[in-house]
């Protein structure tokens, strides 16, 4: 009796300690509803451009790609260009803080006081992998069928052999399978290709003091 005591104490034990496990996963993946975990690296103008270098900590360790902007008065400007600190490192993806290099085209704006805002707005990453991927098709019927549900889709990839002439590399699209009553082809797509996509925001801010 005393060894099947024991033994239910054990079993109570561990199924507290899943139970706090699954507490804390679920409150991480809460606090990562808002992005606020960025360090602003380094800052450089030349003409016509400003670069900016953030370090973000990433919700998860999908293909993320921040959006941001620079706001002069009432001007705001998004990054016109982006790319992956490190890239090449083999274990970027395992990487759950990566840094990003933002370009910014001034080229049009006059740098006087005050000075801009650098502003986070969000990151996205395409779900499993997009629709180019049998798992991201999935992934993305999933996540539509939660506001649209009469709204289906399939897609359909063209191997190099079935292109025309055997060249061209293949291709592929996407098939309406079934659109709603009302909407156009162009909403549809639209709708999709939405959903194929993650996007987690960020109140993320900094004031940029511009050099002389």
């Amino acid at each position: 009796m005393k060894t099947r005591n024991i033994s239910i104490a054990v079993i109570i034990v561990c199924l507290a300690g899943i139970a706090a496990l699954l507490l804390y996963q679920h409150h991480q993946a809460g606090a990562m509803k808002t992005i606020k975990d960025v360090e602003l690296m380094d800052m450089s103008y030349v003409p016509g451009t400003i670069t900016a270098e953030l370090c973000i900590q990433l919700p998860d360790r999908s293909q993320w790609l921040p959006v941001a902007e620079l706001q002069f008065g009432e001007e705001k400007i998004p990054n016109s260009s982006m790319s992956l600190k490190f890239a090449k490192s083999a274990d970027i993806l395992e990487r759950d803080r990566r840094c990003y290099v933002l370009g910014f085209d001034v080229s049009d704006v006059t740098l006087s006081a005050p000075n801009p805002t650098l502003s986070l707005l969000y990151l996205e990453a395409e779900r499993e992998g997009g629709l180019m991927t049998p798992e991201g098709v999935k992934a993305t019927q999933l996540e539509l069928a939660k506001t649209q549900p009469d709204l289906q889709f399939s897609v359909f990839h063209e191997s190099h052999e079935s292109s025309v002439g055997g060249g061209g590399g293949g291709g592929g699209g996407i098939v309406i399978e079934n659109l709603p009553e009302g909407m156009s082809e162009e909403e549809a797509y639209r709708l999709i290709f939405e959903a194929s996509v993650m996007r987690v925001p960020s109140d993320w801010s900094t004031t940029i003091v511009l050099g002389n």
